[in-house]
């Protein structure tokens, strides 16, 4: 987590700003956006949370991608369980 400064004046309050800030106000703004829910999806596999992970890649699936992107992402689906580590590997 990211701390920013908020404020003004002569006080600055920190407030943490959570990685998944970004992909949240990208879902809020584009819902109907496969590749969003996509990232969303990866940022949770590398979170080592692979049952969100794979919740985001349905709903991507389900949000009707190109096809090239279908495939991206039921590639990922099917390493959801390998680690990231040992994805680099292959």
């Amino acid at each position: 987590m990211r701390a920013r400064a908020h404020g003004s004046g002569s006080g600055t309050e920190r407030v943490a700003v959570s990685p998944f800030d970004g992909g949240r106000r990208r879902q809020d703004i584009a819902p109907r956006e496969a590749s969003v829910w996509f990232q969303m999806g990866r940022i949770y596999k590398r979170l080592d949370q692979p049952d969100q992970a794979l919740s985001h890649f349905c709903t991507a699936l389900d949000l009707k991608p190109s096809a090239a992107d279908v495939n991206l992402i039921k590639a990922a689906i099917e390493k959801i369980r390998v680690s990231d580590e040992s994805e680099e590997e292959i």
